[in-house]
């Protein structure tokens, strides 16, 4: 079976659970995960370097040639949807389509499989041995030494939320006050270049790093060495708070996860502790 990798570090890391969640599954049945440069443009692929920690006989790849295979068929759905229905049953192309729910494509019809699989709670054995091998790569790819003193991390995620924040939603400063504690130094990783204005409504004293001052592996380094997290809405930051929870660190956890509130359920994990959110 092949699972399509596509999205961001945390959709890639989703995609990869699964593989493993299948690999229980089905011991003796080979899963490739590939990836191919038409779905994963301008996204950076971390698979490799987590593939080469995996003792689990799944492997990592790319396919071109199925990319724009895929790429045609989809096409062709907005033509003619029952053209793309026969098409895919006949190559035994499969598409996660059921909300809140795992779906199952073990067995032989299923050879190409496309999905995000965002369901933590349905496959958590398979969700911590992905989370061991990618603790083994922060440590292979990481040169930072550890804080001399103890800290809270906050993520925020805002750029490309911008453009569906009325659907999926931007967390205010509000759920951020919330969270923060006075206790320890605050340090507030984010994807834009500078501090959002609004971080100066905190009135607290913070280190702010944009990515080019921390990239994807050091943030989760630094999740997995501070005393508090305060998770953003999103699978990147999802992951970076499931190191910290393994590491027995305090994860808060906003809720609603969207403002679409039944998508919350999907990101409740133990260890966990859910915050009142809102949107901007």
């Amino acid at each position: 079976m092949r699972i399509q990798s596509t999205g961001g570090f945390g959709n890639q890391l989703f995609q990869w659970s699964y593989a493993h969640h299948l690999k229980l599954q089905e011991t003796d049945r080979e899963v490739v995960v590939f990836r191919d440069s038409i779905h994963t443009a301008d996204r950076e692929s971390h698979l490799g370097l987590i593939a080469n920690k995996c003792f689990h006989n799944i492997t990592f790849g790319s396919s071109e040639f199925t990319g724009r295979v895929l790429q045609a068929l989809d096409k062709s759905a907005t033509i003619s949807p029952h053209f793309y229905r026969t098409i895919s049953t006949i190559f035994g192309i499969a598409t996660e389509i059921r909300p809140k729910q795992l779906e199952d494509f073990s067995g032989a019809k299923s050879k190409i499989v496309r999905g995000f699989f965002q369901y933590p709670q349905q496959m958590p054995q398979a969700v911590m041995l992905v989370l061991n091998e990618l603790e083994s790569t922060i440590s292979s790819q990481v040169k930072l030494q550890k804080k001399s003193y103890p800290y809270q991390l906050a993520h925020i995620r805002r750029r490309d939320f911008i453009d569906n924040k009325d659907t999926h939603g931007v967390l205010s400063i509000e759920y951020y006050r919330r969270a923060l504690s006075d206790d320890f130094p605050t340090i507030i990783i984010g994807d834009e270049e500078e501090p959002p204005l609004e971080l100066l409504a905190l009135d607290k004293t913070f280190e702010y790093l944009n990515p080019r001052a921390c990239n994807e592996y050091e943030a989760m380094f630094l999740a997995l060495n501070c005393e508090r997290f305060i998770m953003a809405n999103s699978t990147f930051s999802w992951w970076c708070g499931l190191l910290a929870a393994n590491n027995e660190k305090q994860v808060l956890v906003p809720k609603p996860w969207t403002k679409t509130p039944q998508v919350s359920a999907n990101y409740e994990f133990p260890g966990f502790t859910p915050i009142e959110s809102d949107f901007i």
